[in-house]
């Protein structure tokens, strides 16, 4: 695609709408893959979401905690530092 590109500006250089359609054309052909690779990125969160609702349809009504139900809706759970050591009424951050 480039190679005609480069042919057709070396045969009509001075014709500006040649030369705008070209740099267009140019353009267009970095463009689309970064927005082909952005499509599939939404595709994956909207399968995530999906499976997420499908998960949480099972359990509508949970009247126990148990390591079953953590595991299905809890991938992580981060536990920052307190802000004074060996004190227990210090925060601390926890990340869900």
């Amino acid at each position: 695609m480039l190679s005609l590109v480069r042919l057709a500006c070396l045969r009509c250089f001075c014709n500006p709408c040649l030369k705008l359609f070209l740099c267009q054309l140019v353009g267009l052909t970095v463009a689309v893959p970064k927005k082909e690779s952005y499509l599939e990125k939404l595709k994956a969160s909207v399968s995530n979401v999906s499976a997420f609702i499908d998960k949480a349809k099972q359990y509508t009504q949970i009247d126990k905690l148990t390591a079953e139900v953590l595991h299905l809706f809890i991938e992580q759970i981060e536990v920052g530092e307190r802000t004074e050591k060996w004190s227990r009424t210090a925060m601390q951050e926890i990340n869900i």
